[in-house]
């Protein structure tokens, strides 16, 4: 319903004008004779256009006009009078009046012509703030965006896009509530915009019996955006006086999902009603999903920075332990490159660490035991992951007899990926020397 007001000095052309402008019942027209009464009823009431009279004793239509525009730039404003001078007319566009209609003649096709000024003034005012609102989404959506790539704070990243969405999309308010949990209760995370207390007012739910925000629930449950386009009709009652004490005429919630997951909800106000439409549903739909994805990775890279402090923690604690192993103990990789070493390791093979890092464990072994030690070693699987046995390790004071302990490391899809190897000298005397290979 298109709402009117029309304002003229003449009753009985009010009168006529409500008449035929009602006719076919899409229009609903409020007549008042003063353009002083006008200004002021506009200011509680808005109006979809506005009809006015230029000759009127208290103040003149150009008068009115001008004073229209300095509340509302936008509302369709038609000049409809008796008064056909040319100066009148000029200074009514230049001042913001969409139409000029003079008075006169058959009532009939003159109000016809009104009622298509009016309509035109309309669809053309609203597809001007059609374009003007995508458009400041657009800019909005691409700050945002950039926010969930340069941001690498959770509560940050979430309070900026609520800020965004305030100052930059020029919604009233805005809020992120996480829905994990059994109780079935959502929990604001961050907001930006005029709350005044709104999110403190009740408990938001979104269980099925729950006094709550209805269309937040149905977003939830449903997994897609449920827009609420007159909260003061379409919203749950216990909720109705809070939003419109705040001026929230219309709102979105759109359900965050990452991985099937729905763990969070993003809700924005608007102060008019149905404000949302299919292009912006959808613009800000992108925006929930790009967010989940956002906090989703945030989280994810928390978390292997927790699990990499973790295994620091405990590979230095193994480190400090193997360290004071008088046994002789090292790492390496299915390729026998040695990846780690101990003291003991170390001492045994009379070199420094540097030089065995990296080196072949095989190479460090009897020439002629190399080849026996890596097919045993190197036929170690999951399921048969230990071995035992006995290599000559030479050394510049000799060459040791060992009892090594070998055992493979396997990841989570039970695939040989390192192995560690433990040994310790069979007695303290060396069983052979470089210079008698023999001696016992």
């Amino acid at each position: 319903m298109i709402s009117v007001l029309y304002v003229d000095d003449e009753r009985s052309l009010l009168d006529i004008g409500k008449l035929f402008l009602e006719k076919r019942g899409d229009m609903q027209v409020e007549t008042l004779t003063s353009a002083t009464e006008a200004l002021q009823v506009i200011r509680e009431h808005p109006f979809d256009a506005i009809i006015s009279d230029y000759q009127m004793p208290d103040m003149d239509g150009l008068s009115f006009l001008k004073e229209l525009r300095k509340q509302d730039k936008q509302v369709p404003f038609v000049l409809f009078t008796g008064r056909g001078r040319e100066e009148v007319v000029i200074e009514a566009l230049n001042c913001g009046a969409d139409f000029y209609l003079q008075k006169g003649g058959n009532a009939t096709p003159q109000f016809a012509e009104l009622r298509n000024m009016l309509q035109t003034a309309i669809t053309r005012r609203k597809d001007n703030e059609k374009i003007t609102r995508y458009n400041r989404a657009l800019r909005m959506i691409l700050a945002c965006n950039q926010i969930i790539v340069r941001t690498t704070d959770e509560q940050e990243l979430l309070h900026q896009i609520c800020e965004t969405l305030v100052n930059l999309g020029g919604y009233r308010f805005s809020w992120v509530g996480s829905v994990e949990g059994d109780e079935k209760i959502i929990h604001p995370l961050a907001y930006a915009g005029f709350e005044d207390g709104y999110l403190s007012a009740g408990t938001i739910s979104w269980r099925e019996t729950a006094d709550g925000d209805g269309h937040t629930r149905t977003a939830i449950r449903t997994r897609t955006p449920a827009v609420a386009r007159n909260l003061q009709t379409n919203f749950n009652a216990a909720w109705r006086k809070e939003a419109a004490a705040r001026g929230y005429a219309s709102s979105i919630a759109i359900p965050m999902i990452d991985d099937e997951f729905v763990w969070g909800v993003l809700k924005v106000y608007a102060i008019e009603t149905d404000a949302f439409d299919p292009e912006e549903v959808d613009l800000l739909t992108g925006l929930a999903r790009d967010m989940a994805h956002g906090i989703f990775s945030l989280r994810t890279e928390r978390e292997r920075r927790t699990t990499r402090k973790a295994l620091e923690i405990s590979e230095a604690r193994y480190r400090a332990i193997i360290e004071d192993q008088t046994d002789m103990v090292a790492r390496f990789t299915p390729d026998g490159l040695l990846t780690f070493v101990n003291t003991s390791f170390i001492t045994s093979c009379n070199r420094f660490r540097e030089d065995l890092i990296g080196a072949d464990l095989y190479h460090l072994l009897a020439p002629e035991e190399r080849e026996t030690v890596r097919s045993r070693i190197i036929a170690l699987t999951a399921d048969e992951p230990l071995i035992a046995l006995e290599a000559h390790l030479p050394t510049p004071q000799g060459i040791k007899a060992v009892h090594w302990v070998c055992r493979a490391i396997t990841d989570r899809n039970r695939t040989v990926v390192e192995f560690q190897i433990v040994g310790r000298e069979i007695d303290n005397n060396l069983t052979r020397s470089p210079e008698n290979p023999s001696a016992n």
